[in-house]
């Protein structure tokens, strides 16, 4: 027969895995994301510059950002990587759920209580983390959209505004 502790030590175990497996690469990707974003943005900001100030590493990816349909480009990889992360942010929806579930539950012991309130805090940082960053590319893609579509630029790209 199958005890309460028998299924409760599983459940733990199936958060564990879950946390472990999902939360981690998740955050990787959003950090670099994030610096990818910032480092656009700050590009294209420096359209007018002269392109000799730009550094040598970096004029490549300049030249890509400073024409609108160059940063649209670069905007929809950077969601495609995200939309990637749509599997390990919802295991960590229900990582945090399970978590929330099993804190209900007595039968933790304090150290380990302590470890799942750590974890949530992780899945729920991650989440919220996660889909900040992407609706913040989400909304860069359709206000240049926007913008291409108003200045009447011919491109494919300005078809799905």
């Amino acid at each position: 027969m199958i005890g309460f502790e028998t299924i409760f030590s599983a459940l733990v175990v199936v958060t564990l895995l879950l946390v472990l497996l999902s939360v981690p690469s998740a955050l990787i990707t959003l950090i670099h994301s994030s610096g990818q974003y910032k480092k656009y943005t700050l590009m294209r900001s420096r359209r007018g510059d002269d392109p000799t100030t730009i550094p040598k590493k970096h004029l490549v990816e300049w030249n890509a950002v400073k024409t609108d349909v160059g940063y649209i480009t670069v905007l929809t990889q950077e969601l495609e990587k995200l939309s990637a992360l749509r599997p390990a942010l919802f295991n960590s929806e229900v990582s945090a759920i399970l978590i929330v579930i099993l804190m209900i539950v007595p039968g933790f012991e304090k150290g380990v209580f302590i470890l799942m309130a750590v974890l949530l805090v992780l899945c729920l940082f991650v989440l919220f983390y996660g889909y900040r960053i992407m609706k913040r590319y989400g909304e860069a893609y359709v206000v240049t959209a926007r913008n291409m579509s108003d200045k009447g630029d011919d491109s494919n790209d300005s078809m799905y505004v």
